[in-house]
């Protein structure tokens, strides 16, 4: 199934400059249970969500944190969960500056609601994704940082991966220009993940704070992903 990806992955990765009218979401928060940390309806699937270490997810609990990513979220995409990390969320400051700090976002396209797909069709989907960045080796990119020779404001995609049949990842650097303040560099990534034959979006974000930030955001990354297929037991 061809979908056009471009607008909501561009809500995904450059929404700290993006503005939209909230809308309702498309998922609806069940009745937790003592096997889930929190279980999600996807159309016609639950989905149930992990925990992650030392981040709570707050999307469907805190109004400040609901408020501000469905202001940045396209129509054509819902957001499903936000976790975010307990020192931000005990700060307001930080709160409102979610897109800045590290955090995950776990996305849905509402057009995929009751849509099955393949791991083949996952493959498919993964690739077309990748015409929609610019890319560049890490290597060589990572020695413009802090140079006038770095590209802003665009991501740019620096590695892409399956860590099992039922994900694919995408890894991207954006460097954000900032006339009040120094430059600001950011490492996310972009997962497609297959659970029960629907495919969602998680996006995991953070600061670039050196070389080793890409391989600690990939870590964190897997983990999450890991823990979120096992609840769902789609290993």
């Amino acid at each position: 199934m061809k979908i056009n990806f471009l607008f909501f992955l561009l809500s995904v990765f450059l929404q700290l400059s993006c503005s939209h009218t909230p809308i309702e979401t498309e998922v609806d928060i069940i009745l937790e249970d003592q096997n889930c940390y929190r279980d999600i309806a996807f159309g016609d699937i639950n989905i149930c969500l992990a925990e992650i270490t030392d981040m709570t997810e707050c999307y469907s609990s805190n109004i400040d944190v609901k408020t501000m990513l469905d202001n940045i979220t396209l129509e054509s995409s819902s957001t499903f969960a936000a976790y975010i990390t307990d020192s931000q969320l005990e700060n307001s400051n930080g709160i409102k500056a979610i897109g800045l700090g590290e955090h995950v976002r776990v996305y849905v396209y509402n057009p995929m609601k009751n849509q099955s797909y393949t791991q083949s069709d996952l493959k498919n989907i993964g690739s077309s994704i990748d015409n929609n960045y610019l890319k560049e080796n890490w290597d060589r990119l990572k020695t413009k940082i802090n140079t006038s020779d770095v590209t802003y404001n665009k991501a740019i995609l620096i590695d892409s991966y399956s860590s099992n049949a039922n994900t694919i990842t995408k890894v991207l650097f954006t460097a954000f220009s900032q006339k009040a303040s120094e430059d600001y560099y950011l490492v996310n990534t972009l997962n497609l993940v297959r659970i029960k034959n629907r495919i969602i979006f998680l996006g995991y974000f953070n600061r670039y704070d050196g070389q080793n930030s890409v391989e600690r955001a990939k870590k964190k990354n897997d983990d999450i992903i890991v823990s979120l297929l096992a609840k769902n037991k789609s290993l």
